[in-house]
């Protein structure tokens, strides 16, 4: 069995394309999450589903993600509101030894 929950446990300022490290872990069955890196390496040939939730927390924030397996966007949130709640969900198989993550998208100036 493979499943994790994690959040971060501070608000941070990612520089674009990178990972978002979700540091605080509330449950990783599997250790397939590493809160080190913010990547899940899928441990079995699977269909896996995944969520993440951002909310920007100033008035000029945005909280834009993008979600990628295995290098490939899965799914992509775009606010146009700042302080605006989005989520971006994804069903994905994925291999095992693959990766999977969320990043800042790289189109912010």
């Amino acid at each position: 069995r493979v499943s994790f929950n994690a959040r971060l446990s501070a608000s941070v300022n990612v520089p674009n394309g990178h990972p978002l490290v979700f540091d605080d872990v509330l449950l990783n069955e599997g250790n397939a999450y590493s809160p080190s890196t913010g990547h899940f390496t899928a441990t079995l040939n699977a269909t896996y589903f995944f969520a993440v939730t951002t909310k920007g927390y100033n008035s000029g924030a945005y909280a834009d993600v993008r979600m990628r397996a295995n290098g490939v966007e899965i799914c992509q949130t775009d606010s146009d509101v700042a302080r605006e709640v989005e989520t971006c969900q994804a069903v994905a198989h994925v291999l095992a030894g693959q990766d999977v993550w969320v990043e800042k998208p790289g189109y912010y100036q």
